[in-house]
C-alpha cells in the first residue's frame, strides 16, 4: 500500500511540473533583420517592394514597416526608383514592366546598410482555357465546398521553369482568406501539352468569380516557396523535421525575396 502511494505521489508531482510556466525573453532588438517582399513581372504597372522588420515571435503586433528607404531596380540598361507610396510600401511608376530574358537587381538603401537581390525575368506560356470541377477531396475543417482549377496550356520546351499559380475573388483581391497559390516545376511536362491538369484547390460557391494568375518563376524562387509551405501548411505533425531558415536571394542578412516573373491571367467561374 504503502508503495502504491508513493507511485500516486509521483505521478500527481510530475503533472504539475507539466503545468510550470515557463518565460522566455527574446533579444529582439539587437536581432532585428530587414524582410523584403518584392515583385516584378512583364506587365505595365506599378510594381510594389513592401519592407518590414522581423519582429517578436510570441507578439500578434503586426510587423513594423521600413520608412525613409531608397529603393531601385535596373537592368544595367534602365532603372526604376520607388516611391514611398505608405509606411513600408514602395511603388515603381505605373507604366513599368520588366522584359522576359533580362535579369534584374534590386537595391536597397537602408540606415547606412545597401542589400541587393538578383532574379532574371522569364517569359510565361500563354493560357488556353482555365475551369473548375467539384473536388474529390473535401476539407472537413471548412464550411465550403472545395473546387480543382484546371488549367489547359501548352508548357514550353525551356528548360527549368518553375511556375506559382494565384487565385483570388474578383470582387475582394485582398481577402487572404480567398487567395490560394500552388507551386510546381517543368520536370515532367516540360514542352508538353497540360490538358485540365489540377494546379490548385479553391473554396467557393457557384457563381464565385475568381481571377487566376500563372507566373513563370526562377528555381530559386520555387525553393523559397516550398521552404513557405513547408514551415507553414505542412507544420503539426510529431514526425515533422524540425524548422529551418527560409532561402532568400538578398544579401547582408536580409531575409525574404526579390521574384522577377512573366505572368499572364484569366478569370474563372464556379459552375
Amino acid at each position: 500500500m504503502k508503495l502504491q502511494h508513493i507511485i500516486f505521489f509521483l505521478a500527481a508531482l510530475s503533472l504539475a511540473a507539466c503545468t510550470e510556466r515557463i518565460d522566455i525573453k527574446l533579444d529582439n532588438e539587437d536581432t532585428q533583420r530587414l524582410v523584403v517582399d518584392a515583385w516584378l513581372t512583364d506587365e505595365a504597372k506599378a510594381h510594389k517592394v513592401q519592407l518590414t522588420l522581423t519582429g517578436d515571435y510570441f507578439s500578434n503586433i503586426p510587423p513594423e514597416p521600413v520608412t525613409g528607404a531608397v529603393v531601385r531596380i535596373t537592368d544595367g540598361a534602365e532603372t526604376f526608383d520607388l516611391t514611398e507610396a505608405s509606411p513600408g510600401i514602395y511603388l515603381t511608376a505605373d507604366n513599368v514592366k520588366g522584359i522576359p530574358g533580362h535579369t534584374y537587381t534590386l537595391t536597397i538603401d537602408w540606415e547606412g546598410q545597401t542589400y541587393e537581390a538578383v532574379s532574371a525575368l522569364r517569359e510565361v506560356a500563354p493560357i488556353d482555357k482555365v475551369e473548375t470541377e467539384k473536388s474529390d477531396f473535401q476539407d472537413e475543417d471548412t464550411e465550403e465546398t472545395e473546387y480543382s482549377v484546371l488549367l489547359y496550356t501548352v508548357e514550353p520546351p525551356t528548360e527549368g521553369d518553375a511556375y506559382f499559380w494565384k487565385a483570388f475573388l474578383v470582387d475582394s483581391p485582398t481577402d487572404l482568406t480567398r487567395t490560394y497559390w500552388e507551386i510546381a516545376e517543368d520536370k515532367f511536362v516540360n514542352g508538353s501539352p497540360i490538358n485540365g491538369a489540377e494546379v490548385l484547390i479553391i473554396g467557393g460557391e457557384p457563381e464565385d468569380e475568381f481571377v487566376f494568375e500563372q507566373y513563370n518563376i526562377s528555381q530559386a524562387a520555387f525553393d523559397f516557396f516550398v521552404a513557405v509551405q513547408t514551415e507553414t501548411r505542412y507544420k503539426g505533425g510529431i514526425f515533422d523535421t524540425p524548422p529551418a531558415n527560409i532561402p532568400t536571394n538578398l544579401n547582408n542578412g536580409a531575409l525574404g525575396f526579390f521574384v522577377a516573373a512573366g505572368v499572364v491571367r484569366d478569370t474563372v467561374v464556379i459552375k
